[in-house]
């Protein structure tokens, strides 16, 4: 959905560079990449009221602050677990609770734990009853919200259906650092990471040591952009879209934001028996006209950005298209040899208005000749609420042709 001129749906270690020319996927039309004439980013749309992203429940229901306390710190599932069947909390979870837990990062069996147990209890614990935590402000350690905003956090890097027009791809005004950070502090914490300043950690990427973005909890979607990463996650709208991903050392990954919109901003690895795809890091940019720079300068399409194999998510290409393409996902033993035996594919063009970036990867043609199944375009829509709409996490329409 492209709302307000903002399209809402709802790097890891250094490396030897490689060269080398992808020429998979033909699917933007020669007059799309001819369109690709001027050499400056997407013009930016006119200021219009930006629609509120749906937020975390503003109170918790007694007990559940103490277990999202516990998985923002780490805490293993088993733990967890050993914990609530161990609490005197009935607790009460509500659909909204249940999603926010989700987002989180909290596994379904955990979840479901604390469903069971709050149905073995009749009443909630009087000392827990009137724990209902407001988690909308600031977390301790937090940046300010003025400091974020004159934060650069992006600097230089170190050592068959019919579908319907996408449009501009650059948000309003109004989604700034500040924006960010207001709808993204329920679901993780803001850590200062040397060189990128104030980056974003999801609560998931502590509660699972093996979450990568990209990866988990989302699916591959063919649409006016190309290839498209439909999350599951409610705040998967802005560091799948927005942004780049990089691994600290320290923190594991983090999300840099941005504010130019793709569909998908990740760089590929292909071959016929195995697809792999890794976000692209801070400092990585596709210019209309111009292509990718990365560090300052331009780069070919078959650079590497630095990435190393564990990186990457590989997964037999056979599966490409599946609802949950993470349950196919290569054991991360195996990754170095196939990361070896695959191409680079840098393969982004513009649309035929000249200002929509498209991620063709490795090409829907490509992917539909191995998986032997019809892959159908997903239309973007456009659509421009008055401001306090409320907008969810990017769902199909009912007939599975629009977001």
């Amino acid at each position: 959905m492209v709302v307000g001129g903002m399209i809402l749906f709802l790097g890891c270690g250094a490396e030897s560079q490689k060269t080398g020319r992808a020429e998979i996927g033909g699917d933007v039309s020669a007059a799309a990449v001819a369109s690709a004439t001027a050499t400056t980013n997407p013009t930016v749309a006119p200021d219009e009221a930006v629609p509120k992203i749906a937020p975390a429940p503003p109170t918790l229901s007694p007990g559940v602050d103490e277990i999202v306390q516990l998985a923002q710190a780490g805490v293993g599932d088993e733990v967890l677990q050993a914990y609530i069947e161990n609490s005197p909390v009935a607790y009460k979870l509500n659909v909204d609770e249940i999603l926010y837990l989700h987002d989180l990062g909290l596994s379904a069996e955990t979840i479901a734990s604390m469903v069971r147990h709050g149905q073995s209890r009749s009443e909630p614990s009087a000392t827990l009853a009137n724990a209902n935590t407001n988690i909308a402000g600031t977390p301790v350690g937090q940046p300010d919200l003025a400091q974020l905003a004159n934060t650069n956090p992006v600097p230089a890097v170190d050592g068959v259906q019919d579908s319907a027009n996408a449009y501009a791809i650059t948000p309003p005004q109004q989604v700034n650092y500040n924006y960010f950070y207001q709808n993204l502090a329920p679901y993780g914490g803001w850590v200062e990471v040397p060189d990128y300043g104030w980056c974003w950690q999801p609560t998931v990427a502590v509660i699972d040591s093996g979450w990568r973005p990209y990866s988990n909890s989302g699916r591959w979607l063919w649409t006016d952009c190309g290839w498209y990463w439909q999350s599951d996650y409610s705040w998967g709208w802005a560091p799948f879209h927005y942004g780049r991903w990089y691994r600290s050392p320290r923190h594991g990954w983090v999300w840099a934001p941005d504010t130019t919109w793709g569909p998908a901003w990740v760089t590929w690895r292909y071959s016929d028996t195995y697809c792999g795809w890794a976000p692209l890091p801070p400092g990585a940019y596709f210019d209309v006209g111009v292509g990718f720079r990365f560090g300052g300068g331009r780069v070919g399409v078959g650079f590497d950005f630095g990435l190393v194999p564990d990186c990457f998510t590989f997964i037999p290409t056979t599966f490409f298209c599946d609802y949950r393409p993470w349950r196919h996902c290569i054991p991360r033993t195996q990754v170095v040899n196939i990361f070896h035996r695959t191409t680079i594919v840098n393969n982004y063009a513009t649309g035929p208005n000249g200002n929509v970036i498209v991620n063709v990867g490795p090409g829907r043609n490509a992917i539909a000749a191995i998986t032997r199944t019809e892959i159908r375009k997903v239309a973007l829509r456009d659509s421009s609420p008055a401001g306090g709409t409320v907008i969810k996490a990017d769902r199909l329409d009912r007939d599975g042709k629009t977001l």
